[in-house]
């Protein structure tokens, strides 16, 4: 019985695979139409990541709040849907000739301050069109040492595909957390 309590005490000690950690990020979006708002979201705890839409109000403003703070600040990039929805703003549609998208991603870039990486907003139509996300990936790895996140607002989207092949730093949003306008439905997301 001695032999056994040492043999199990001693694999008790031994060193485990360590598993790598959780990562998780949380990217605050559709930034730049609300100053109060856009600054009440940047005054959150934690290393929070804001997504700004470019040529809003209050755009360029909410992205030196966040930088200032020691935030993260991303280009939320408009792009065309599926549905018709009107981008807004800067929005990267298919009918563009090369010039004028390469343009748009420019000039969205230029209207945020301190981005560090883009993710698209809506996007449904334009996401899923493998020559419009080779344009945009080349166009952001010109850009400097940018990122870019999949929203994944179509479930045939080919952008984070467009970006590793570029060789792009990447990542897709696995979670919304709020699409629906609910408290505890916004907890259940993050467990």
């Amino acid at each position: 019985m001695l032999r056994l309590f040492a043999l199990l005490t001693s694999l008790l000690v031994l060193p485990v695979a360590a598993q790598p950690p959780v990562r998780i990020a949380i990217i605050i979006d559709d930034l730049g139409n609300n100053r109060p708002l856009g600054r009440q979201a940047v005054e959150l705890p934690g290393p929070l990541t804001y997504a700004v839409l470019p040529q809003r109000p209050y755009s360029a403003d909410i992205a030196e709040w966040a930088h200032g703070r020691g935030k993260e600040v991303m280009l939320h990039l408009p792009m065309q849907t599926s549905d018709g929805r009107d981008t807004g703003p800067g929005g990267l549609h298919l009918d563009m000739s090369r010039e004028d998208f390469a343009r748009g991603v420019q000039q969205g870039l230029d209207a945020v301050p301190h981005v560090s990486g883009v993710n698209n907003h809506m996007g449904s139509l334009l996401t899923r069109d493998a020559q419009a996300m080779r344009w945009l990936m080349e166009d952001l790895r010109c850009g400097g040492d940018l990122y870019f996140v999949d929203s994944r607002t179509d479930v045939r989207t080919v952008a984070r595909q467009s970006a590793r092949d570029a060789g792009l730093p990447n990542a897709q949003r696995d979670v919304f957390l709020d699409n629906e306008q609910d408290a505890s439905y916004v907890r259940q997301q993050l467990t």
